[in-house]
This record gives C-alpha cells, structure tokens and sequence, in this order.
C-alpha cells in the first residue's frame, strides 16, 4: 500500500525544481506512488504581444517541454504520471491542484533568497506551506543517499510540534523501512533525556527502528540542526511546523523555515 499516494511535483527550469523532480522519483519509486508534475505559468504572460509572439506562447512552449520530460523520466523509472500546465499564481494554482488530486506530499524546489529580498518578500515553498495543511518537502540541492533511508527528527521540547513530528515520522518511517533519529539540545537537565524517551517509545510502540542524540547548541537552533543532520549523515530531515503568520512571524520566527532555507538535505515539513 502506497503511503503517499499521489506526490505533485512543481517543476521549471530550475537546478533547484530538477532536483525536487529526482527526489521526487526516487520517494515515488520505492512508495509505488503515482506523480503529478505542476507548471505555473505567470498569469500576465497571456496578454504580452512583442510582434512576432505572444510570451505566453512561449512559456507554454517551453513548459510542454519541461512536462513532457520530466513525465519520460518517470515512465523509464515506472512510475505513472501526469502532468498540468496553468496560468495561475504559483501558490494558488499548485494549492488546488494538490487538492484535487488528493496528493499526500507536495514536493517544491527551494531556490535561493538574497536576504533583503527574503525580508521582504515570502518564497513560494513558504507560500505554499502556509496555505495547506498537506505535507511539503524542500528541496535545495542533489539528492544524498535514500531520502528515506536515515531520517532526522528534531524535538527540541516535548510540546506539541514535536508530537506531529515524531508521529508523522514514525509513520513514513514505517512505510519506508527508515531509521529515525530523534535530536534534542543537551544542557537541559534531565529534560534532553526525558524528550528523546518519549520519542523512542513512540517508534518503538511502531515497530521503527531509532536513535536518539542530545546535541550542544551552537548559535541559531536551526543551524544547530542542520549540522548535526550533515554530521549523522541524514538524507531527511522531518519538522513540524505552525506556519506562524503576522506579528508572531516577525517576533518568533520560524525554526523550521530557517531549517528548509539552509539544509542540503530535503526537509519535509508538516503542519497540525
């Protein structure tokens, strides 16, 4: 039984959406899940007319080409898949296609902000994630190892961000055959102890094999994870996050999109 179901995979020209189209694959692959590859065209594209071509034109050209070989792709690894090309804001459009096609993972390639732009203004995988509760995976650069072969799960408290976590771990984990390892901050008392006990006990209770780490903080939490997901060689990261809006934003922050925006590993990311 297929955990996933349905992956919608966003796709352009990118180095960062290709490498979202091979992670993709290769979950899709060992899940036996079907795959749905999403282009989003800029709606004004359709009225601007330079004499000779209508862009529109050409970005629809351009995008049949993107579909039609990341679908080949697809069929040489057997994996059934299909493709949808729309003029529709990218958040909005690949939202609802999500939605429509009942997808269990949504899979975006994350590309890079120059921080006065970030401060400004939201990547669409930030879009996309507060926008639908359906699980978002991350992508930033190539593929290491399995995906799902060795899966970081931070749980810094035991609150209830970690909860999701490490049930929704538990639960890929046990659809894929992964290895969990739990990471929590050491210097918390008996507190580091305690969180990575009741997270072992919850993959123990799924038949998931696990670990558990208590690591030093060193600067910002979430730099504090990424390496220590490079440094236990993870090919996953998984966090819960809630997608805060407005003020608590701006104050708090959010640990988890600071975590997609810097790990070389994808990072899914999973909402209440």
């Amino acid at each position: 039984m297929s955990f996933f179901r349905k992956i919608l995979i966003a796709i352009d020209d990118s180095a960062p959406a290709q490498y979202a189209v091979d992670v993709g694959l290769a979950v899709a692959e060992q899940d036996h899940a079907d795959v749905v590859f999403a282009v989003a065209l800029e709606p004004s594209f359709v009225a601007r007319d330079y004499g000779f071509m209508v862009v529109g034109e050409v970005a629809e050209m351009l995008s049949d080409e993107l579909s039609r070989s990341a679908i080949a792709r697809a069929e040489r690894a057997g994996i059934a898949s299909t493709a949808e090309v729309f003029f529709d804001d990218p958040r909005r459009g690949i939202v609802d296609l999500a939605r429509r096609e009942n997808v269990g993972l949504v899979m975006l390639g994350r590309h890079p902000d120059p921080p006065l732009i970030r401060l400004l203004t939201r990547n669409i995988v930030e879009e996309v994630l507060r926008t639908t509760t359906i699980p978002l995976c991350a992508v930033r650069r190539p593929r290491i190892g399995k995906i799902y072969h060795r899966v970081m799960v931070p749980v810094v408290e035991d609150d209830e961000l970690a909860k999701i976590a490490t049930d929704y771990a538990c639960s890929l984990a046990k659809a894929f055959g992964s290895t969990l390892l739990f990471c929590t901050i050491a210097g918390t008392g008996g507190a580091a102890t305690d969180i990575l006990a009741v997270a072992r006990r919850a993959a123990d209770a799924c038949g998931v094999a696990a670990e558990g780490i208590a690591v030093e903080r060193a600067g910002k939490l979430s730099g504090t994870i990424v390496q220590s997901a490079a440094a236990q060689r993870c090919d996953a990261i998984i966090m819960a996050t809630h997608a805060r809006e407005g003020i608590p934003h701006l104050t708090e922050g959010s640990v988890t999109e600071a975590v997609v925006r810097t790990s070389d590993v994808p990072v899914i990311a999973v909402r209440r």
